[in-house]
């Protein structure tokens, strides 16, 4: 019963992933048109008003790369526990920082097509870093101790959630690495949301 409480909290929290924007202010926001032929005419919110738009393909397909990257302390890298050739090159999903020692991701990046959940110590959470690629004094390499799916998790289906317990806890006076803030209440169907995260743009 406390397994289905802990993921009924969790899954209302989701939504404070995406940043809602009222829709009165998304009606007085500059437009643009996605590089995407099957993509509509779409608003890109306030924070992004000044993001310069990158060739680089290392993107999220129809992102574009802010100028700032003040919502990036509030997201984590989740790799396999060892780069191959350099660092960042083990990156395969990402997950937000919701408690000091607790990452919320989707279940599909830690339950394979057979069903078998990954085991904590082959994953390893990095937070601080802006650029997945970069390394500097503030990120932090934190190891897994426990993986969470959720109990009912489809794969192609519903319950596409899991928690990832750090063994260690993120500190307080890291200003790149911070818990983001949760809303008490449930996202309005329609709402103009923001989404971060890292991506690519090619096949390996």
């Amino acid at each position: 019963m406390l397994t289905s409480l802990l993921y009924l909290h969790i899954f209302c929290y989701i939504t404070t992933l995406l940043l809602p924007l009222s829709a009165q202010r998304a009606q007085s926001l500059p437009k643009v048109i996605s590089h995407h032929n099957h993509s509509e005419e779409f608003v890109i919110p306030p924070e992004l008003a000044n993001a310069v738009y990158n060739e680089s393909r290392m993107l999220i397909a129809g992102g574009y790369r802010p100028s700032k990257n003040n919502l990036s302390k509030y997201v984590v890298s989740i790799r396999t526990a060892r780069a191959t050739a350099y660092f960042g090159d083990n990156h395969f999903c990402v997950g937000s920082i919701i408690s000091d020692n607790l990452i919320l991701t989707a279940a599909h990046c830690v339950v394979d097509r057979r069903k078998i959940i990954t085991r904590p110590h082959r994953l390893l959470v990095v937070a601080g870093a802006q650029n997945r690629f970069m390394k500097h004094a503030a990120t932090l390499e934190m190891k897994v101790s426990a993986v969470l799916p959720h109990p009912n998790f489809i794969r192609k289906g519903v319950h596409d959630i899991a928690l990832l317990r750090l063994a260690d806890h993120f500190p307080d006076d890291n200003d790149f690495v911070k818990i983001i803030p949760l809303l008490r209440s449930i996202v309005e169907p329609g709402t103009l949301c923001q989404i971060i995260g890292w991506g690519q743009l090619f096949y390996r």
